[in-house]
């Protein structure tokens, strides 16, 4: 007896498979279309993850380097040390000592390092320097402002940054996000609209059953069910579809680009891991609240329940 399904829940479960069995054609069609809208979105999104993995690790590259002037003092570097790791938008202060400079200055040239041979610690032509990393990318300027606040007490002989860079790579992560957001939205019209036609031509074709169960007494709660689980069924399966492809490609690609090393080895994808896990989760949510919201607003237009 505790095993049994309640009747109600049965019944609409039901209504809902034979709704969608009797539309399949246009079901069929409403899933098509809403998985194609749905792999488009998820390029963009597997695009925007990708693009900002890459945009994190050159932000963890990011530094500003501050030189000293020769004749600087350990209390004028202690004084801006302090300073600097006081600041809540710097994340990590490094001192690098002439000879440090000198050694990875001569690492740099590679094939030319013997030209910095003749060079040792008594006539080192390299100053000193804090690298300096930041929290976030945007805030390099006001770092920068903030260092050149104790240039003329602290010794400093100038600050070096790529500032134009940097504000390339902030616009850059700003135009991905907006372009992300349209898409988004475009393709949510589209989405919409083909569930909703497909629950009213549903609605159209049950509206005598529909007064039959309402003149026996049927709640509205009970009426709309089917619709909304129909629509959110559509959005569930179009999702799951949406996602073995995004899936399947992703991995292709991923395998392409690196048996063919056509990116440098530095440039780091993000791992299938995290871009499936994110297409599954937004993927769902975003079918189900889709076909949820079109069934709902077919019944409330073209029924009075």
């Amino acid at each position: 007896m505790f095993n049994r399904e309640h009747p109600m829940r049965r019944s609409i479960i039901r209504d809902t498979l034979q709704s969608i069995r009797r539309n399949s054609l246009m079901s069929l069609a409403s899933i098509l279309s809403i998985t194609a809208a749905l792999i488009i979105l998820g390029i963009f999104l597997v695009l925007t993850i990708n693009i900002h993995q890459i945009a994190a690790n050159i932000e963890n590259g990011l530094k500003i380097q501050v030189f000293f002037k020769q004749e600087v003092t350990e209390e004028q570097k202690s004084s801006l040390k302090q300073a600097l790791e006081s600041n809540d938008l710097i994340s990590e202060v490094q001192y690098e000592s002439k000879d440090q400079a000198l050694k990875n200055f001569s690492e740099s040239l590679e094939g030319y390092s013997d030209l910095m041979s003749s060079f040792n610690s008594k006539n080192n032509p390299m100053p000193e320097s804090f690298i300096v990393k930041a929290k976030r990318s945007e805030d390099m300027d006001q770092i920068k402002s903030f260092i050149d606040g104790y240039k003329e007490s602290n010794g400093i002989e100038y600050v070096k940054y790529g500032q134009d860079y940097i504000k390339a790579l902030t616009n850059f992560n700003h135009f991905v996000n907006l372009l992300c957001i349209i898409v988004i939205i475009v393709l949510s019209i589209i989405s919409f609209f083909l569930i909703y036609n497909t629950i009213r031509l549903t609605v159209f074709a049950r509206r005598k059953e529909i007064g039959i169960m309402k003149y026996v007494g049927a709640t509205d709660s009970y009426i709309r069910m089917p619709f909304l689980l129909e629509g959110a069924g559509l959005g569930v399966i179009a999702a799951i579809a949406a996602t073995m492809a995004i899936r399947t490609g992703y991995f292709y690609i991923l395998g392409y680009l690196g048996g063919n090393a056509l990116l440098p080895i530095t440039v780091n994808f993000a791992s299938p891991q995290l871009v499936i896990l994110n297409v599954v989760l937004f993927f769902l949510i975003y079918g189900i609240l889709i076909g949820i919201l079109g069934s709902s607003v077919a019944i409330r237009k073209f029924l009075d329940v």
